[in-house]
């Protein structure tokens, strides 16, 4: 819980210095606030699709596989699962758990920045807060998929993503500002499945 606190208090600071910056860029008259990155996409024609939407989905995939190897094949992955279920027993068999923990953090920056990097792309318009924008649709596929598993991230983040924009379209005749509030879908699922399965869906699978 210490770790969540700081890593967030971290992220508004970093946040505020981003926004600093770029008041700076535009008071020297550099465009830095809604500036659009899409233009830079490579486009598909015989898909009628951009590259990022084939991209993205393949580079999700490849990398769960990659992390199932690394945690279930590897001495390192082996490591990692004996830190995160006891430290102290993980100590005492010498796994050094400090290491372990600055592999994860290093790991978990990777990742992040990896998403962020990809991100704009599916913007019109880029800006220094655009990263706030998906706090609840994140935490919403995290616990939705289940905190415990690799693959729990990949599902709970195709089910809220999908969600979030078919729920919307589909109301859109009913109610032309439903778009506005397409996190309160994400949100009513999460609800929904810490009433039904708190551990998230790998976990409902897993006890079955």
């Amino acid at each position: 819980m210490t770790l969540m606190i700081a890593s967030l208090a971290m992220s508004i600071f970093f946040i505020g210095i981003m926004n600093i910056i770029a008041d700076v860029y535009e008071r020297l008259g550099i465009r830095s606030r809604d500036v659009g990155l899409a233009y830079l996409d490579l486009r598909i024609p015989e898909l009628g699709l951009r590259g990022v939407y084939i991209v993205a989905p393949l580079l999700a995939l490849g990398i769960t596989a990659v992390l199932h190897l690394l945690f279930t094949r590897t001495k390192l992955g082996i490591a990692f699962r004996a830190t995160v279920e006891n430290p102290d027993l993980a100590r005492v068999v010498g796994v050094n758990t400090e290491r372990i923990l600055a592999i994860s953090w290093f790991l978990s920056g990777f990742l992040g920045g990896l998403g962020g990097s990809i991100y704009p792309l599916f913007l019109r318009l880029a800006h220094p807060n655009a990263g706030d924008d998906m706090l609840p649709s994140i935490f919403a596929a995290s616990i939705v998929g289940g905190l415990q598993s690799i693959y729990g991230g990949l599902i709970g983040g195709f089910i809220i993503g999908l969600s979030e924009k078919i729920v919307p379209s589909l109301l859109s005749p009913y109610w032309a500002g439903i778009t506005l509030y397409q996190y309160v879908v994400s949100m009513a699922i999460l609800i929904t499945v810490l009433v039904l399965a708190p551990r998230g869906i790998m976990g409902l699978i897993k006890r079955t």
